[in-house]
């Protein structure tokens, strides 16, 4: 289910391009006239991977959801950028290998000459709070250090590319770049996933999930809360606030390297266009706007602060344990044979190779709501 999400995420980029050269050319502002190419492309990417957004379950709410904004957002580009003429190419791919987050770059030609790389987002829900990245206890700092370059994989400043789980490959690149001293704590936190999956993965007990119910529950407490406490040890003794407020600047795509365009089920926000989110991002990468973190609930928060004390924006991050579909929990509570385990399971039974991702997890949360922004 995973993996066919992420692909029709993939194809949906594609036909983004595809939909904002069609609208283009439907106002003859097209600089190439190349939807007919665009759409083949996006087709024969669904094609090859037998996927189709436009009526796969879980595909359909995204498909509706870029043709309800998209025709919306090409209407403020146009206006934004009279007399000119536009082009769009996917380069999600190209810049993937480049370590750069945009998804398509937006071409302009006339009064103004500019080529703009926009990062697409797209929730399912609400972008009141978006979700910019994620991953396991021990990834936060890792993801602190060093850029991603694709699931669970990291690139240090040399082109060095590993996997964050490799332990020995991590904790060398750490080293090379002088933050040595905050290992011994780092390997506590690598400690906490292994117990986890000890007593849940392998457990007799946790064969299933009735049995272990409120342990599951109170384990995103004792688990969680160590984690945070250990996290924010490394924080306050190896960064200065400067150095942490410029990395979650990068992690949540406020750093000015590209545009941002956020769709959500009945809200569209772009950095292009919309004024609140431009001063919003202006006033988070200010030099007179702190960073204040602490831990709040499951939460570490880190507050975006302005000279005169007030909080302009919220990052949170949740330190939680994931079922990850561990355990067969069908609303109806209804046995059956499950074809991907190849076995009859009832309900609240553990599944056998789906519990092997039961995992920490951690999750990026800008709240966007609480900025007045979307109003």
């Amino acid at each position: 289910m995973e993996r066919e999400l992420h692909l029709i995420q993939d194809a949906l980029e594609a036909y983004c391009v595809f939909k904002l050269t069609e609208l283009s050319e439907n106002d003859n502002l097209s600089v190439n006239n190349d939807s007919n190419l665009k759409y083949q492309y996006y087709k024969d990417y669904c094609d090859k991977r037998e996927i189709d957004p436009s009526i796969d379950k879980s595909g359909k709410v995204y498909y509706n959801m870029y043709n309800k904004h998209l025709p919306v957002f090409w209407n403020r580009i146009k206006e934004t950028y009279p007399n000119c003429t536009f082009d769009f190419i996917d380069v999600e791919k190209d810049f993937r290998n480049q370590n750069k987050k945009g998804d398509f770059v937006m071409i302009i030609r006339g009064d103004n000459q500019k080529e703009i790389s926009v990062s697409l987002k797209a929730y399912k829900g609400s972008i009141s709070s978006i979700q910019v990245c994620s991953g396991t206890f021990n990834s936060f700092i890792t993801n602190l250090l060093f850029d991603k370059d694709g699931v669970g994989m990291f690139k240090s400043k040399d082109g060095i590319r590993f996997k964050g789980s490799k332990k020995e490959d991590r904790d060398r690149e750490i080293k090379k770049i002088g933050y040595g001293s905050m290992l011994p704590t780092l390997h506590k936190i690598d400690e906490i996933n292994p117990k986890v999956k000890e007593y849940f993965v392998y457990g007799k007990k946790a064969e299933w999930y009735q049995n272990i119910k409120e342990e599951w529950e109170e384990g995103h407490y004792k688990y969680g809360y160590e984690a945070i406490d250990l996290t924010l040890k490394i924080l306050r003794e190896n960064f200065s606030d400067t150095e942490i407020k410029s990395r979650i600047v990068e992690m949540i795509g406020f750093d000015g390297e590209e545009e941002l365009l956020l769709i959500g089920k009945t809200k569209m926000v772009d950095s292009i266009t919309n004024e609140k989110l431009k001063v919003l991002i202006d006033k988070v990468r200010s030099e007179n706007t702190i960073i204040r973190y602490y831990k709040h609930g499951k939460n570490i928060n880190f507050d975006f602060v302005n000279g005169g004390g007030e909080v302009i924006l919220t990052i949170g991050i949740p330190f939680c344990l994931d079922k990850n579909g561990g355990w067969f929990l069908p609303k109806d509570k209804k046995g059956t044979f499950y074809k991907k385990e190849n076995m009859f399971l009832e309900y609240g039974q553990r599944r056998p190779k789906k519990s092997k991702e039961i995992n920490t997890s951690i999750n990026t949360y800008v709240y966007l709501g609480r900025t007045g922004i979307l109003k």
